[in-house]
């Protein structure tokens, strides 16, 4: 069984997110993985997600804030500072 999401709550538009997801798989088909996780990482995380790996998935706020991912989503659900305040 398939859900169908039908709202886009993101700082990125879909036509932006998607554009570099096909970026992404075009370096993978050349067998960059680097240059492709390197696109990836500018897609914003679900604030949902980033909360989670800040604080359950043993990465830790700090590694987090220098991990180079896109945390805009998370900034505006949970304010700037949000990283700082776990």
């Amino acid at each position: 069984m398939t859900a169908k999401i039908d709202t886009w709550e993101s700082t990125m538009s879909r036509e932006e997110t998607q554009a570099l997801m096909d970026a992404a798989d075009i370096e993978f088909a050349k067998g960059d993985e680097d240059a492709a996780y390197a696109i990836l990482e500018k897609i914003p995380l679900a604030p949902e997600l980033a909360m989670c790996l800040a604080t359950q998935a043993g990465i830790g706020s700090e590694a987090l804030k220098k991990s180079g991912l896109n945390l805009k989503d998370a900034e505006v659900e949970y304010g700037t500072d949000w990283l700082e305040r776990l």
